[in-house]
């Protein structure tokens, strides 16, 4: 099959990363591979006239139409490793007449679902591949690109649900995998001193500042404790750093190593796609503690793989650190059930789904 995936940029994180890896897999299977993308530059004539016919369609704003669909930034991370695997096309624009035909297209929900719903056939068969849905609430224009005829791929089965009973579409599970070849526990020694791990974003949906809230009522209980946290959106201000161990942008091998460190990985999102990091800690053995932040719901089951709590429960996200750091017992059954449940999420599995949906979908 002739495959073409549209994506934002090409920096190897979050989704576009998922794109990006099954874009590698499925060549690896010999189907003829394009990847789509924008160099960031100025608006042109031609972008202008797409984007006022888009404002038309959607009903968005001109602004808005530029700016999350046709004006994106350029790639910051090199991806060899997707090099002689894919056919990578930087165009000015998405117009019609520069997009490669193909047998299946591939759109990511956002500004692009209006554009590629107005290609002809030869561009392929349309799909559009939902990562997240309504993170800062559900916006007009994911309510636009749920309705168009796409065929649908989620990465979770809360998005699933959602396009079911809001909007009575069905779609494809496309389950998110985790690399555990890449992400497993490594021979770092536990210190003393009990090791919590979190994310550091900057995003309100992350509620890092519930996590932060939620350690320090902890640590009034349990002392001999300490955060640890990493992240890529720009380092932390000082009132975080004075809690915790700080990697900035820390390679992937070192990632490995401080998710096998932390006894406890907390995740206090209000609202996630999937939750990459919580699943990698997982695979890394360590316990998880987590909101019920929707994307969750797939690998995170109160007291069986996880502790859950509800997103904003600053107090009861405490109280499940506390818990898992002072039983033992039950802080290690979490911890194997999560990562023998993560075994199962593996990048063959859904490829595996991801061929078939595309293959049926021609016939």
């Amino acid at each position: 099959m002739k495959i073409t995936f549209l994506t934002p940029h090409l920096n190897v994180a979050g989704g576009v990363k998922n794109i990006l890896t099954f874009a590698k897999l499925l060549a690896a299977r010999g189907h003829r591979i394009n990847i789509v993308t924008q160099p960031s530059g100025k608006l042109n004539r031609t972008n202008l006239k797409l984007a006022l016919s888009y404002t038309q369609q959607t009903g968005f704003s001109l602004s808005r139409i530029i700016a999350k669909g046709l004006h994106i930034a350029t790639p910051s991370t090199p991806i060899e490793w997707l090099a002689n695997k894919a056919s990578i096309h930087r165009i000015p624009n998405l117009e019609e007449s520069l997009m490669p035909d193909a047998d299946i297209i591939v759109c990511t929900g956002g500004s692009d679902g209006p554009i590629v719903n107005a290609y002809g056939p030869q561009k392929g068969e349309k799909f559009v591949f939902f990562q997240h849905f309504g993170a800062h609430g559900v916006t007009r224009e994911e309510e636009a690109v749920a309705q168009m005829p796409f065929k649908k791929l989620v990465l979770a089965s809360w998005i699933k649900e959602l396009l079911y009973d809001r909007f009575g579409e069905e779609s494809t599970l496309v389950r998110c995998p985790v690399d555990t070849n890449f992400f497993h526990p490594t021979t770092c020694n536990h210190e003393k001193i009990h090791t919590v791990g979190m994310l550091y974003h900057t995003a309100p949906w992350k509620g890092v500042t519930d996590g932060i809230k939620a350690f320090q009522i902890a640590k009034q209980h349990i002392s001999n404790m300490k955060l640890v946290m990493f992240g890529c959106v720009g380092k932390p201000l000082l009132r975080f750093t004075r809690y915790c161990d700080f990697y900035y942008n820390p390679p992937q091998e070192s990632l490995r190593d401080i998710y096998s460190s932390c006894d406890v990985w907390v995740c206090p999102s209000r609202t996630e796609g999937f939750g990459m990091t919580s699943a990698e800690a997982m695979a890394c053995k360590s316990c998880l503690v987590t909101t019920d932040n929707g994307g969750s719901r797939d690998f995170a089951f109160h007291n069986k793989t996880a502790l859950v709590s509800p997103p904003q429960d600053v107090n009861k996200l405490a109280e499940n650190i506390i818990l898992a750091l002072q039983d033992e017992s039950l802080r290690k059954k979490l911890a194997s059930n999560g990562y023998d449940l993560i075994q199962t999420f593996t990048w063959e599995a859904a490829t595996d789904i991801l061929e078939t949906t595309f293959a049926e979908a021609l016939h």
